[in-house]
């Protein structure tokens, strides 16, 4: 096949190889300091945030949505010794001493939730995609930070972070609790 009848049958689209991202396990408090360490190291990063009330006087601040977690890219080909030395990162999440990769789409779908995170959630609306809380109410998982993914009546599909990995988990709406910071 010609270069012409190539670029014709991909309809101008150019393939970018996918990211894998990996999990960074931060200081106590470092999320953002790491997460430019990696930035200046030429790595593509993501925090996910969330809005929340907090202090006595309520203010809206930014958490972290994964306390001491961040998520980083490894374009193929790219080395990740440098990513484990940056300031701020306590270490890596690895498996066989390879950084765990999360599942694909899972980044992209947190990302797309993003914006939601932002606001502070309307009182009838608690449990939308991307909203976050908490397993309790006796879950196996009790008291594990997660966000909302998607709801289906009174199934509610979130995602936790579990030892470096990010998981689908799929509990009973009861099981959640909103989170919130004091």
């Amino acid at each position: 096949m010609d270069a012409e009848a190539l670029s014709l049958s991909d309809c101008g689209r150019i393939a970018v190889p996918a990211l894998n991202w990996a999990v960074a396990h931060t200081h106590s408090g470092a999320e953002q300091w790491a997460e430019a360490g990696l930035n200046r190291a030429g790595y593509e990063t993501y925090l996910p945030v969330y809005v929340a009330l907090t202090g006595v006087q309520r203010r809206v601040t930014s958490r972290p949505l994964f306390p001491r977690y961040l998520f980083f890219a490894l374009p193929p080909g790219r080395g990740w010794v440098a990513a484990r030395y940056t300031p701020g990162v306590h270490k890596l999440c690895t498996t066989g001493g390879r950084p765990n990769r999360v599942p694909e789409g899972a980044v992209e779908a947190l990302q797309a939730t993003e914006a939601a995170r932002r606001q502070l959630p309307a009182p009838f609306d608690v449990w939308r995609p991307g909203a976050p809380c908490r397993l309790a109410n006796g879950s196996p998982l009790d008291g594990i930070d997660a966000v909302v993914r998607s709801v289906d009546g009174h199934n509610v599909r979130v995602h936790v972070l579990m030892f470096g990995e990010l998981r689908d988990v799929l509990v009973k709406a009861e099981c959640l609790v909103l989170r919130r910071d004091s």
